[in-house]
């Protein structure tokens, strides 16, 4: 593989953490169920129809691209594949993703908990969250539900780590036949609904496995398709957005997911050759991916959805629009000093939250 377009492959897929983050960001800020839409031409149907056209659509790509980045870099630049070089691939998920797991679950369960008894003692009433600890058992609390939510991702990763010997056994038999199987399961809509055994992680994080195996360098390959993917990535968010909650979104939103996918590294591959300055901004903020990822949703974004479900402005379109662009970059900004905080003033605690990612190192990435 060539030298110069392997870095350049590394230096995209720091580059593209950041911005796939914020696009998470955007996806929470709405309920997980897609709104069927009505094309009314009014402020309430312009903010629909844009909101849900970024949080369920074209943000299906976020999470699926962090699998196949976990995917490539888990047999990244690997020649032997015997024993050892597994059991010291688990060794290092301990620390870098089983740990934090565990630690922001529970942790997620202690300031609920908290902060209900809080409530009680002032005679307030208890939230949904506190019900539904009081309601479940600590395995479905840490496993499968999970408590911290969005940490699907990292149990889901989890399982993935741990059947990559069977990827890899899969793809040297069936080479790529065996990946369009998965898509087509995938694409079906299939999921089995196992905690840990999602479609999504097991397409994706096969996906990168295939090309790491194979020595694929995912500029490349993508690069081949540019203009193909672009306009079909363009022609199937448009058309899945028009059908949104429809019977027929699943497939169409999972048809559009890896066009995306190629489409999104295509340009920031060329965003970043045409400016090292932005390349370099975005690679600085890689490593504050996985506690943004950690953090955002239980911790921030429902005081702020409390806040702002207690004012006026939640019943005109003025005010929605304001929390769906606003909420985002001021979770993104609460954060990152947040990180920065700890990061200067207890920065093993921060290594211990963060799976050891201080440094410019990849979201489960480049654990090699």
């Amino acid at each position: 593989m060539n030298k110069d377009l392997e870095l350049r492959q590394s230096q995209v897929i720091e580059a593209m953490r950041f911005p796939l983050i914020i696009l998470v960001l955007f996806m929470h800020m709405l309920p997980s169920q897609p709104l069927p839409l009505s094309w009314q031409f009014s402020g309430m149907g312009i903010y629909n129809i844009i909101s849900e056209m970024i949080s369920h659509n074209f943000g299906n790509i976020a999470v699926p691209c962090f699998f196949l980045f976990s995917g490539f870099f888990f047999f990244y630049n690997k020649k032997e594949f015997n024993l050892s070089f597994y059991i010291n691939q688990w060794r290092k998920r301990l620390k870098t993703i089983l740990l934090p797991y565990f630690i922001w679950n529970i942790g997620t369960i202690l300031v609920i908990v908290v902060k209900n008894y809080v409530f009680i003692h002032l005679g307030k009433i208890p939230d949904s969250d506190y019900h539904a600890i009081q309601q479940n058992s600590i395995f479905n609390m840490l496993w499968c539900m999970p408590a911290d939510y969005p940490l699907w991702f990292l149990r889901d990763l989890i399982v993935m780590s741990l059947l990559s010997p069977l990827f890899r056994l899969f793809f040297k038999y069936t080479k790529v036949y065996g990946l369009m199987l998965l898509f087509f399961i995938y694409w079906g809509g299939f999921d089995s609904n196992i905690p840990g055994f999602s479609m999504t992680a097991i397409l994706f994080f096969g996906t990168g496995v295939y090309l790491a195996v194979f020595n694929k360098n995912m500029l490349e390959v993508c690069s081949r398709w540019r203009s193909f993917t672009t306009v079909a990535a363009f022609t199937l968010l448009c058309v899945s957005t028009y059908c949104n909650g429809s019977p027929y979104h699943l497939q169409l939103v999972r048809l559009f997911v890896p066009f995306g996918i190629v489409a999104v590294i295509n340009l920031i591959d060329l965003m970043t050759v045409c400016s090292v300055k932005l390349k370099n901004f975005l690679c600085v903020l890689s490593p504050t991916v996985f506690f943004i990822y950690a953090i955002h949703e239980i911790y921030i974004l429902g005081f702020l959805n409390g806040f702002f479900y207690r004012t006026s402005l939640v019943h005109c379109v003025f005010g929605m629009i304001l929390r769906y662009m606003l909420f985002p970059f001021i979770i993104l900004i609460i954060c990152l000093a947040l990180y920065y905080l700890l990061k200067i003033t207890t920065p093993r605690l921060l290594s211990v939250l963060v799976g050891g990612r201080i440094h410019n190192q990849s979201f489960n990435i480049r654990e090699k």
